[in-house]
């Protein structure tokens, strides 16, 4: 079964469905009754409404979920009982990985707003109840956060959408790539492996600048950036390093075995 097939895919993303509905029905029980709960613990405590920072906490609790998410793509397949019923599976290894990725990247964060907007109803009309003057919604604490962004700005120069969105891609599939790496503890070993590589990169470019261009260029030089050129290797690089986590996450996905016990696959 080395071809792509939109009926076996859709049995294996139920088959999916039915392996991670504890922690869906979970991550949907917790984000709801969070939002009512602490609405009204604050509202008998402090008499103030705690939407605002319950929902701004949810919202970006989710980015950083989507960001770091990729590193349990392996999380069903730890022991070797999964791994047997993994290969059991009438399924290409396409469908299995799309299936897997698409619980971890679609149907978690999903399952997530679904349980953020019933928790916002109910909390709204429990502070209807309990104090009519405070009642206020979610979701009007996190639309200012789309609406009113336009990209960062620093010293004149602005970073907009587009670079936001590939350098979010790229550290989404970063972490695409140590969980592919490391099978225990793939979300610490994971943030520990790019945090040393990011210092050795700043420390490398750091000595460069410092040591090695003055052998060339002399003591004193001026490094140019022409905006055109910075965008397309900007582009280029990110797309490429995504690609690449991908291809390689795919890659240890379809030869993985039954029998494997090692840090580093």
């Amino acid at each position: 079964m080395n071809h792509f097939n939109i009926k076996r895919f859709c049995r294996v993303l139920r088959w999916e469905l039915a392996l991670s509905r504890r922690s869906l029905l979970a991550t949907f029980a917790v984000v709801s009754v969070s939002m009512v709960f602490l609405q009204a613990l604050w509202l008998l405590l402090a008499q103030k409404s705690a939407v605002e920072v319950v929902g701004r906490a949810v919202f970006f609790a989710l980015v950083v979920y989507l960001l770091v998410c990729g590193s349990f793509i392996f999380s069903t397949l730890r022991t070797r009982q999964q791994r047997i019923n993994h290969f059991m599976l009438p399924a290409a290894s396409s469908e299995k990985f799309l299936a897997r990725y698409l619980m971890l990247v679609v149907v978690m964060p999903l399952v997530t707003v679904v349980g953020f907007f019933l928790g916002d109803v109910l909390q709204h009309l429990f502070t209807l109840v309990i104090k009519p003057s405070l009642a206020e919604w979610g979701c009007g604490s996190v639309r200012p956060l789309f609406t009113n962004f336009d990209g960062f700005s620093e010293g004149g120069y602005t970073i907009s959408w587009p670079y936001w969105v590939v350098a979010l891609l790229s550290f989404h599939a970063s972490y695409l790539l140590t969980g592919s790496l490391f099978r225990k503890h793939p979300f610490v070993l994971g943030f520990v492996s790019w945090a040393v590589v990011v210092q050795l990169v700043m420390l490398l470019t750091v000595l460069t600048v410092k040591h090695v261009l003055p052998l060339f260029y002399g003591e004193s030089f001026t490094i140019v950036f022409y905006d055109t050129v910075d965008k397309i290797i900007y582009f280029v690089l990110h797309c490429a390093f995504i690609i690449f986590c991908y291809w390689f996450a795919y890659r240890k996905y379809k030869s993985l075995q039954v029998i494997n016990n090692k840090w580093i696959n």
